[in-house]
């Protein structure tokens, strides 16, 4: 499959290659067609020439005279052609009495010279490069006239070449005025491809801004808001759910738990009791950690958490998440390695120090069981020396992550069980939770695997 370069993928360029295929065919039909008419006019004006100078020779030559005074003047024969029409380069033969020869001949005629066949004045058939014509008023004797074409046709190309470039200055004109207009027209277009980014990104109260309402691009821009517009309503209303779900679920899991732990604390339960309200204590924990955590993603959403701007040392929020994990990195027997450069960002280091603990006990519960988890923060420097962003990366060494999994992982409640092991009491929103702190923070969240390669994931966040 042929794959063009970008910009003939571009609809503004398709339109104006089409535009500038179809404008330059029509100019060069004009052109040409121009070109043919004035070299018509031009060779219409050199036989008139070439008939006059035949037309002097044959009345000198018989004496019949000619209105014009130089032509009384002339001797017939040699001296016949007007010293004008020589200096054009202009020939003539003369035959006389029927003879096969020429009686007289000019000394620029060409070699090839032949005596008309014909008792009819006229154009003589010569060679490309050469124009003549005959005159037969008195039977027997044939004047010819001629000229070669050779000046004349530098002149045409020249001709054409101007023609040509006049075409070209015109069609050059019009493309430029076309780009503008195929732009003008394509605003919309960029509007709304505008407006779709920003709500991709997760700002859905954009919509799009056009004049233009009563044309097609206009009535696409109307539609678009209104889905748009839809879309937004939708998500708050998801939003809604999740948070008043999470509300009204939060009361009967607390009475849950709290009989269940009054239970255990009591005597007279037989181990069969005992290990199912231990089971039921487990169970209510683990929905109050997945309430908690969509409390808080249903606020995020809602932007109803904004990050606290305050200047903190991100080597020291990642020093402080790695030390609370270590305990759990031991009991799988992984080695925890760190790279720290001390760099100041600001945000919420309660948030910011979440995203680093649930990096970096993903990669410990989901790495090799005695691997290596590699955390690291490093400085980017800006062009000019000073620094501009930070990079948090937390890499292990484990099985890696399918490459059709890649996309989804960070979506809520994903879990790839099929490569990943160890993740009994992980609800699935640790990821999701790290990539909405991360963009709270107007920061990006990516990440590197594919099976058996371990996997990669990476932090941007500005400084300010």
């Amino acid at each position: 499959m042929i794959r063009w370069p970008r910009f003939f993928r571009s609809l503004r360029w398709r339109v104006q290659l089409w535009h500038g295929v179809l404008l330059a065919m029509v100019l060069g039909a004009l052109a040409a067609r121009e070109w043919n008419v004035r070299v018509d006019l031009l060779k219409r004006d050199l036989d008139n020439d070439i008939y006059r100078a035949a037309f002097l020779i044959d009345a000198a030559m018989h004496g019949r005279g000619d209105p014009t005074p130089a032509a009384t003047s002339l001797p017939p024969g040699a001296a016949a052609l007007l010293p004008e029409q020589r200096a054009r380069g202009m020939y003539y033969a003369i035959w006389r009495n029927g003879e096969p020869l020429p009686y007289e001949v000019s000394e620029n005629a060409p070699a090839d010279l032949f005596k008309p066949g014909t008792d009819h004045e006229g154009m003589l058939p010569t060679r490309p490069d050469l124009r003549a014509w005959f005159i037969n008023s008195v039977p027997g004797d044939y004047v010819v006239a001629g000229r070669s074409l050779e000046r004349d046709a530098a002149g045409w190309r020249w001709l054409g070449l101007k023609i040509a470039g006049v075409a070209a200055a015109i069609w050059a004109a019009v493309m430029l005025a076309g780009w503008w207009l195929v732009g003008r027209e394509l605003r919309p277009m960029q509007a709304i491809e505008e407006a779709a980014g920003k709500i991709a990104d997760g700002d859905l109260a954009r919509r799009i801004q056009t004049r233009e309402t009563e044309s097609e691009l206009g009535a696409l821009a109307a539609v678009l808001n209104e889905t748009f517009a839809r879309l937004e309503g939708s998500f708050a209303q998801q939003a809604r759910f999740t948070a008043d779900a999470a509300h009204e679920l939060r009361t009967p899991v607390s009475v849950i738990l709290t009989h269940a732990q009054n239970a255990l604390a009591g005597d007279g339960l037989d181990a069969d009791s005992r290990e199912a309200i231990e089971a039921c204590e487990r169970a209510a924990q683990s929905m109050r950690r997945m309430i908690g955590s969509l409390l808080q993603l249903a606020r995020l959403d809602a932007g109803q958490e904004p990050p606290p701007r305050d200047f903190i040392d991100l080597a020291a929020v990642a020093a402080e998440a790695v030390a609370l994990l270590r305990p759990v990195a031991a009991g799988r027997k992984v080695t925890v390695t760190t790279d720290f450069q001390s760099v100041e960002v600001r945000g919420d280091a309660g948030a910011l120090g979440q995203v680093i603990t649930n990096l970096v006990g993903n990669a410990i519960h989901h790495g090799r069981e005695g691997g290596s988890v590699r955390v690291s923060v490093a400085a980017e420097n800006a062009p000019d020396g000073g620094t501009h962003a930070v990079w948090i990366e937390v890499a292990d060494d484990g099985p890696g992550i399918p490459a059709d999994h890649v996309a989804r992982i960070f979506d809520r409640f994903y879990r790839v069980d099929t490569a990943r092991t160890g993740t009994a009491g992980r609800i699935g929103l640790g990821l999701a939770i790290s990539k909405a702190i991360v963009e709270a923070h107007h920061g990006t969240i990516t990440v590197e695997s594919g099976d058996g390669k371990g996997a990669a994931f990476s932090v941007h966040l500005p400084l300010t």
